[in-house]
């Protein structure tokens, strides 16, 4: 395994809340399971174009009807107690606003999200364009 330097710009706050929602949402996705290994596997990848960061857990995954969905704000799966929506679409915001990348996520077996952003893109602020 190699070690790689890997520039990140933007707001520091910002991208620990991406990091943040994204690992709540995974260890959230094991509650109601009965799995004893509950691991949240994170991978951060990088070339010269692009870095690449995924979360995966082997929760109890989303349904394929509802995937297109969970970017909406205040949209959620979970009980309305235990969330009002707004982690992923957070999420979605921060990643093409803040990063100038995109998300995607993959559910099935296990449920992946994995963020691509440019690794020399020059810094952006929140709000401004």
């Amino acid at each position: 395994m190699t070690t790689r330097e890997i520039s990140i710009y933007g707001s520091p706050l910002l991208f620990r809340q991406l990091i943040l929602n994204l690992l709540t949402n995974a260890i959230e996705a094991y509650q109601g399971t009965e799995q004893k290994d509950k691991t949240v596997l994170i991978t951060l990848h990088a070339d010269n174009a692009n870095n690449e960061l995924s979360v995966r857990d082997h929760g109890v995954g989303i349904p394929k009807d509802k995937l297109y969905k969970i970017f909406e704000p205040f949209y959620t799966t979970k009980p309305s107690d235990t969330g009002i929506g707004i982690g992923l679409s957070t999420v979605k915001s921060i990643v093409e606003q803040e990063l100038g990348g995109s998300i995607k996520v993959q559910s099935g077996e296990y449920t992946t999200f994995t963020i691509r952003w440019p690794q020399n893109s020059s810094p952006t602020r929140h709000g401004e364009h």
